[in-house]
C-alpha cells in the first residue's frame, strides 16, 4: 500500500514541478529533493536485502516531512532578473577576486598541509595496528594531531575550506581549466576524503558535480548539453567515476582495518559497498523507526521547541563559551551523540546501524509531528529564499550557499546537515562574506555613475 502510495505522489508532484513557472535552478532542486526521498521510500517498501519492516508511523511522518518542504519550497517563486552574461561575469568577477586573495591562498595551503599530514599519519599508524580506523573514523581517538590547536582547525575550519574546495572542483575542472589550482584543490579533497575511511566524504565529490550542473545555467556561458560533450571530457568523467568507485571500496577496506586491497579483498569489500548504498538509502527509516520505538525523544527531553534543529549552532557556541567556563548545555548528546552511541539491528546482516535517522527524527526532537511540519517547511522557504538570494546579487559566497543546500537536501534522508557545528560556521561566514561582497558592487557602481 505504502509502495503505491509513495509513487501516485511522487508523480503527482513530478506534474506539479514540471508545470510550474518557477527558474530552472529551483524547479531541479526540487525534483532532485522529490527523487531522493520518494523512490528511496519507495524502494524501502520491498525491505530489499532482508531490511525489517517500517511502521505506517514512520512512513507517514516522513511523507508529511517531504510535503512540507514541497509546500515551503514552493511558497515564493524564483526569476531570472538578469541575462545569463551579466550573472556569469559578476560570479567570475567575485570567484577570481577570492582566487587571488592572499588570505584564502595562505588558507588553502596551510588546509593542505594539515591534511596530507594527516592522512600520512593515519596510514603510519594502521600499518602498525590496523585497529585504531574505528577510534579515527569516529573521532574518539584524536591520534592525528599533536597540537589541540591544530586539532581545532580540522575539525572546525577546514571543513569549510573542504566545501568551498568541494564547489570549485568542478568548475575549474570543466570551465577555468586552472591546472594548478585544480590539482591543489584535489589534492586537499582527496586527503580530507581518506582521513577515518569516511565514504561519503568521498562520494559528495558527485554531489558537488551534480550541484554544479544545477546551477550552470547562471555559472557558465554556455547551456550545459549532454549532446556537446566532448570525447575527452566524457572520458575524464568516466574516469572520475571509476576513480571515486575504487576509492570508495578502499575507505571500505580502511574502514574495516585492512590497508592493503588484493583482488579477494576487493571482491569482498565492492560487494559490501553495493549492500552499503542500499543500508544507507533505506535504513535511516529503520533508524528513525528504532528511535521513535525506543523513546529517544523522551530520553532528549522533548519538546525541545528548535534546540534539536539548532543543535550545531549551540555547539559551535559551546566551543567559545568553554573559553570563559560556561557551560550552555547543548542538547547534541542527548540527540545526535546518543544517536551515534547506539547500535542495532536494520536487517539479519547488517547489525551496527546507528547515527543515521534522516532530517525528520531531528525535527522530531523538538516537538514530535507538528515540529516535523514546521522545520521541513522552514527547510524548504530557506533553500529558496537563499535561491532567491543568488539571482538578486550574484556572488561566490551566494552561489557556495546555493550549493551547500543542495548538499543538505541530499543529505536530508540520511540526517539534518546543520547538526554540525561548522555548517553553522559556513553559513555564517557566507552570508557575512556576501554582504561585504555586494555592499563593495553596490559602491562601485555608484562611482561608475558618478563618473
Amino acid at each position: 500500500m505504502w509502495g503505491i502510495l509513495f509513487l501516485i505522489v511522487y508523480i503527482f508532484l513530478l506534474v506539479l514541478i514540471r508545470v510550474s513557472k518557477d527558474d530552472l535552478i529551483s524547479k531541479m532542486i526540487l525534483l532532485f529533493f522529490t527523487s531522493i526521498w520518494l523512490l528511496s521510500l519507495f524502494i524501502s517498501c520491498f525491505n530489499p536485502l532482508g531490511l525489517y519492516e517500517v511502521s505506517d508511523t514512520v512512513y507517514m511522518i516522513l511523507l508529511i516531512n517531504v510535503v512540507s518542504f514541497f509546500v515551503g519550497f514552493n511558497l515564493v517563486r524564483n526569476k531570472e532578473l538578469y541575462k545569463r552574461n551579466d550573472y556569469v561575469n559578476k560570479f567570475e568577477s567575485s570567484l577570481n577576486n577570492t582566487l587571488t586573495n592572499k588570505y584564502f591562498i595562505i588558507l588553502t595551503i596551510i588546509s593542505i598541509i594539515i591534511l596530507v599530514s594527516a592522512a600520512r599519519t593515519q596510514m603510519a599508524i594502521l600499518a602498525i595496528d590496523a585497529n585504531e580506523m574505528g577510534g579515527i573514523s569516529t573521532g574518539e581517538n584524536d591520534v592525528l594531531f599533536e597540537s589541540a590547536f591544530i586539532s581545532i582547525l580540522y575539525n572546525v575550519f577546514i571543513p569549510v575550506i573542504f566545501h568551498i574546495s568541494l564547489f570549485l572542483f568542478p568548475y575549474l575542472l570543466l570551465v577555468k581549466k586552472n591546472k594548478l589550482y585544480a590539482i591543489a584543490i584535489g589534492i586537499l579533497i582527496f586527503s580530507r576524503a581518506l582521513i577515518g575511511g569516511s565514504r561519503d566524504s568521498i562520494f559528495i565529490i558527485f554531489i558537488y558535480f551534480f550541484a554544479f550542473l544545477l546551477m550552470s545555467s547562471v555559472l557558465t556561458r554556455k547551456r550545459f548539453n549532454f549532446k556537446n560533450l566532448s570525447v575527452k571530457k566524457i572520458l575524464a568523467v568516466v574516469v572520475l567515476g571509476i576513480g571515486v568507485y575504487l576509492g570508495m571500496v578502499f575507505l571500505t577496506s580502511l574502514r574495516h582495518g585492512n590497508v592493503e586491497v588484493n583482488e579477494q579483498s576487493y571482491n569482498e569489500y565492492s560487494e559490501g559497498l553495493q549492500h552499503s548504498f542500499v543500508n544507507y538509502a533505506c535504513g535511516p527509516f529503520r533508524g528513525m523507526d528504532y528511535g521513535i520505538k525506543n523513546h529517544f525523544d523522551d530520553y532528549a527531553g522533548s519538546p525541545l521547541m528548535g534546540l534539536s534543529t539548532c543543535s550545531g549552532l549551540f555547539d559551535l557556541l559551546q566551543l567559545f563559551a568553554n573559553k570563559i567556563s560556561v557551560d550552555l548545555h547543548p542538547v547534541s548528546g542527548r540527540t545526535v551523540q546518543h544517536q551515534q552511541d547506539i547500535r542495532f539491528n536494520v536487517s539479519p546482516t547488517f547489525s551496527t546501524f546507528n547515527y543515521a535517522y534522516t532530517n525528520a527524527m531531528i525535527f522530531y526532537y523538538d516537538g514530535g509531528v507538528i515540529a516535523v511540519i514546521i522545520f521541513s517547511f522552514l527547510f524548504g522557504l530557506t533553500t529558496k529564499l537563499i535561491i532567491r538570494m543568488m539571482y538578486k546579487n550574484m556572488t561566490f559566497p551566494a552561489a557556495l550557499l546555493v550549493g551547500f543546500f543542495i548538499f543538505g537536501v541530499y543529505k536530508s534522508t540520511f540526517t539534518w546537515f546543520l547538526i554540525k557545528h561548522w555548517a553553522w560556521l559556513y553559513v555564517i561566514i557566507l552570508i557575512i562574506w556576501h554582504h561585504f561582497e555586494k555592499k563593495k558592487n553596490t559602491k562601485q557602481r555608484l562611482l561608475i555613475k558618478k563618473k
